[in-house]
């Protein structure tokens, strides 16, 4: 076992861990229209949808450009309804 699964699989014991490619993978999404085209973000994101805590934006990743902000509009409105809908992760 690598040092890296070694200690995913402990924090895993105890909680999940921030899925920050989710918001990347969301945002990508959404600003180019693809929604048909969405696939399971777990094949970017390093933990299994039970161990993954999600979100479109945080107070860490908001002032990114490549992350959706209230600056989308509906685009954003819609990121968060979707998060919140689709079976992945925890919210």
């Amino acid at each position: 076992m690598s040092l890296t699964s070694l200690l995913f699989a402990t924090v895993w014991a105890v909680g999940s861990i921030t899925d920050f490619p989710y918001g990347f993978k969301i945002a990508e999404t959404f600003r180019n229209g693809q929604l048909a085209a969405w696939n399971e973000p777990s094949t970017r994101a390093v933990s299994p949808s039970s161990n993954a805590l999600v979100f479109v934006d945080n107070h860490d990743s908001q002032r990114n450009p490549e992350i959706m902000s209230f600056k989308d509009g509906r685009k954003y409105e819609l990121a968060q309804v979707f998060t919140l809908a689709y079976p992945y992760g925890r919210v």
